[in-house]
């Protein structure tokens, strides 16, 4: 995910880290401060990719930027029973 304009992803990493439990990534090189990562630390079920989504609208909200809460874990939910067997 990119990091929005006007966000500090350096500090939304740790926000959401210290503050929420929850790990994820930032960029690397070029990328550092501009990217998020999830789901790239060994094991991550769907759910965990659900709580994650799911920290991430209320970190973006903590950090200012206008979040419609609830809209990202829909559509990943969405995404994930679409996926599952019959």
């Amino acid at each position: 995910m990119h990091v929005p304009d006007g966000v500090d992803g350096g500090k939304l990493v740790s926000y959401l880290r210290d503050r929420m439990g929850v790990t994820f990534a930032g960029g690397q090189d070029h990328l550092k401060g501009r990217l998020l990562r999830l789901a790239h630390h060994g094991y991550v079920g769907v759910l965990d990719v659900i709580a994650g989504i799911a920290a991430l609208e209320m970190a973006l909200a903590h950090f200012g930027h206008r979040v419609a809460f609830g809209h990202g874990v829909a559509a990943a939910e969405e995404v994930f029973m679409a996926a599952l067997p019959a």
